[in-house]
């Protein structure tokens, strides 16, 4: 199994720090048998977007763990963009037969329990989750098992989840507190890694754990699988994705649906029609540029037809 990494960012102006998720664009190219190496070709390309969700009480240091993973640096620089900060990254991956282009879009998130209504509403849609305990702090661990785990399986139910205990600086890996994360982990057969954003051991093997388990239950099936848009807020996600898809360069296509969403006036927590159907035609009207008219109202409609799934499923 191979893992190349490259990294990159996208810089947008808004940051409002309210979830975490990791939207993963996986990219999957059947392998073509040549001389031992395989043929990518642009005809066979395959994507599919995920979402995790990072997880863990204020001041685990999951926004440090993210920088050092995305950055390789440890401090303070960040990404805003669709009201939620945001990196990204990408990882290939060689398995089973697969070339795998991973690219994952990563999002700090409020840690604070009481918060739970507006939290519930972003940890829809996720298919796996990267839970965070401080390694210096007993309670952040044992919340973890307490807390997370119930909140992860009551809104989404059984996904992927990858444990990460972080300040192992300051720690001994014999400790008690590890023995603890290690018997969490065990508890729900999640795989544990800790690590140190501080010195950066164990941070991209932890977040390629992530990689890993979503690329070993990639499949045809899955892909053509469909999750119900059930409400204003996933009909947004659908959007944005179908825009990305369509464009040539991701990261010029992720900063114009952030300004896109900012002119329309579009709020992810008490989302509106009006505005949501203002955000399509502000992105027709991006589209003028590269696309022929044909393409443009094809687009349109596959887009409206999203809000109108979400209303035809959240008045059921």
């Amino acid at each position: 199994m191979r893992l190349r990494m490259t990294q990159y960012e996208v810089i947008s102006p808004r940051n409002i720090s309210l979830r975490a998720t990791i939207e993963i664009n996986v990219i999957c190219y059947r392998k073509m048998e040549s001389g031992g190496r395989s043929n990518r070709r642009s005809d066979e390309l395959k994507r599919l977007t995920k979402k995790i969700v990072l997880l863990g009480d204020p001041q685990v240091g999951k926004s440090s763990l993210i920088r050092r993973f995305v950055l390789d640096s440890f401090d303070d620089k960040y990404i805003a963009t669709i009201g939620v900060k945001v990196s990204k990254k990408m990882v290939d991956i060689d398995s089973s037969g697969l070339a795998i282009e991973i690219n994952m879009m990563i999002y700090d998130v409020l840690g604070q329990h009481d918060f739970r209504t507006v939290r519930r509403k972003y940890l829809e849609g996720a298919n796996g989750a990267i839970l965070v305990g401080d390694l210096s702090n007993r309670g952040s661990i044992e919340a973890l098992e307490r807390f997370w785990i119930p909140e992860i399986e009551k809104v989404v139910g059984t996904i992927p989840i990858v444990i990460m205990g972080n300040k192992l600086d300051l720690v001994n890996q014999n400790s008690d507190i590890c023995s603890l994360m290690r018997i969490i982990a065990g508890i729900i057969s999640a795989p544990l890694q800790l690590c140190s954003a501080k010195t950066n051991e164990g941070v991209e093997d932890g977040f390629n754990q992530m990689a890993l388990s979503l690329a070993e239950g990639f499949s045809e099936r899955e892909e053509r699988e469909s999750i119900p848009i059930e409400n204003l807020r996933m009909a947004a996600d659908a959007i944005m994705t179908h825009f990305c898809e369509r464009h040539d360069n991701p990261d010029e296509a992720i900063s114009l649906c952030s300004r896109v969403l900012e002119k329309s006036g579009f709020e992810m927590e008490s989302p509106a029609r009006e505005s949501l159907l203002r955000t399509i035609d502000l992105l027709c009207e991006e589209e003028k540029s590269y696309l022929n008219e044909d393409s443009i109202a094809r687009n349109r409609l596959e887009r409206i037809g999203f809000v109108r799934e979400a209303e035809r499923n959240s008045s059921q």
